[in-house]
């Protein structure tokens, strides 16, 4: 709860935001499964400190930030390995931020010199990914890659994208939105439409970038290891609860979002 309190607040500046994204991250419906999960419970959490780590870092960009940033994807990693996707996701997310807040943000300037900027202040995560890369390549090349994930480096082999994938896919997403009573996932998707095309700061736009690079990219990720590896192909949608405090967040702040009601509603009505 006090992660999605601070997030919504961040993105929305709003109190009450917070504390609507607050009480949709804890009372969630996967709660009564808590005593039947594993690392999930753990993870849940350090996804949502994560996220707003990564937020942090994308919104007002330091030194400081990116290795805290750099910190809440280590924690989430540790707590369930799974989540290693968010270290694809973060250099995602602030391209996707930087390009779109060059287009459509208060100052519109050329793309070009928006990555250059984004290159000089994220330098310590440019760095660190740099850094990483050659050292995964290194373990790839000695064989002991597998040491550092265990036994989720099968995954990372054979056709990530098996037959039936697309259909799965929807299927696991459906499972999600009924699980958080589908309005909050439509009003998530309204409110990133709404301030990707016309931000009015960085919080939120940041904030919709990561959701739109978190969302599909998480969905992509449980689809490909259900149809390979999970009997039946059933979908194990406790893989996928940590959607839910981007919906929260994003629910909340389409409620507390000043200004634009039509556009809001009219892209509600679409979602």
């Amino acid at each position: 709860a006090l992660p999605a309190y601070l997030l919504a607040r961040a993105v929305s500046g709003s109190d009450v935001a917070g504390w609507i994204a607050a009480a949709l991250t804890a009372v969630t419906p996967w709660l009564v499964l808590s005593s039947t999960l594993l690392t999930e419970n753990a993870a849940y959490a350090a996804f949502a400190w994560a996220v707003l780590l990564c937020h942090r870092s994308l919104a007002r960009p330091s030194p400081g930030r990116d290795a805290a940033a750099l910190a809440g994807v280590g924690l989430a990693f540790v707590a369930r390995t799974q989540l290693f996707l968010l270290a694809f996701a973060l250099p995602a997310a602030i391209v996707l931020h930087e390009v779109g807040y060059a287009l459509h943000g208060d100052r519109p300037r050329p793309v070009r010199a928006a990555l250059e900027d984004t290159l000089r202040r994220h330098r310590l995560l440019a760095v660190a990914y740099l850094a990483g890369g050659v050292l995964a390549i290194l373990l790839a090349l000695a064989g002991r890659l597998e040491g550092v994930v265990g036994n989720y480096g099968v995954p990372f082999g054979g056709d990530l994208v098996p037959a039936g994938f697309w259909t799965s896919a929807a299927a696991h997403l459906d499972q999600v939105l009924l699980g958080v009573g589908v309005l909050p996932a439509v009003l998530t998707a309204s409110w990133v439409v709404t301030v990707a095309l016309r931000p009015t700061g960085r919080e939120g736009h940041a904030f919709a970038a990561l959701v739109l690079v978190l969302v599909p990219l998480l969905v992509f990720e449980v689809t490909s290891f259900d149809l390979r590896f999970t009997p039946g192909q059933f979908i194990q949608d406790r893989y996928l609860v940590y959607l839910v405090p981007l919906f929260a967040v994003g629910c909340a702040s389409w409620l507390t979002y000043r200004g634009r009601t039509g556009t809001r509603l009219v892209s509600a009505a679409c979602a």
